[in-house]
């Protein structure tokens, strides 16, 4: 079932990205280049739906957001700043962040195959590969332990409930996703722009 849902989902992703040119890359291009902010608003609502989605799953007991990897009480920023530097340099390189990359390994793009087989490669290689032994001897010792604060995560709720704001959990995605989703439309010309908007909900 989980299988099947994935292929469905990844479909209904691929179809639509490719359709509104959904990419990390291109939307900083086009402000960069053309001061262009429709796909940057795009990303950002897809942003908010992710953050929308993800707080009811966990306040309803679906999923436990406490065991994700991205969420552990110490934050190894150094490791960040370099990972993104990497990622950011790559996809210039390979001329597309990664959804883009498997929207065009998936349209037959031989570049785009060996991209996405190098990132595998290189992601493996750095989580339990030899790039893990630099990363954690060099960068990840470098890190920001939160825990002496009574944060349990480095999630902003856990980190507000920490200073006296309890329940942040509860009410405080809905607050970022909102404040997103008014950046989002508060531009005209994305409100009049309903592919944009299908797009950054898918």
């Amino acid at each position: 079932l989980v299988a099947s849902l994935a292929f469905v989902l990844a479909f209904v992703f691929g179809a639509v990205a490719n359709r509104v040119n959904f990419c990390t890359m291109g939307a900083i291009a086009d402000i960069v280049n053309f001061g262009d902010w429709k796909r940057m608003r795009m990303w950002a609502l897809a942003i908010a739906v992710a953050i929308v989605g993800s707080a009811v799953l966990s306040l309803t007991g679906k999923v436990d957001l406490a065991k994700s990897i991205f969420t552990g009480a110490r934050i190894a920023w150094v490791s960040a700043i370099v990972g993104g530097f990497l990622f950011g340099f790559g996809m210039t390189l390979a001329s597309g962040c990664g959804s883009k990359t498997l929207i065009r390994a998936g349209a037959g793009n031989l570049k785009s195959w060996i991209v996405l087989f190098m990132v595998g490669i290189a992601a493996y290689m750095t989580l339990r590969g030899l790039f893990a032994v630099w990363r954690t001897s060099v960068l990840d010792i470098w890190r920001i332990d939160l825990t002496p604060l009574g944060a349990a995560t480095s999630d902003l709720s856990a980190i507000m409930t920490a200073f006296g704001l309890p329940a942040a959990s509860l009410w405080l995605p809905f607050v970022v996703a909102a404040g997103l989703a008014i950046f989002v439309f508060k531009s005209r010309e994305f409100r009049t722009s309903p592919e944009l908007i299908v797009g950054g909900v898918v």
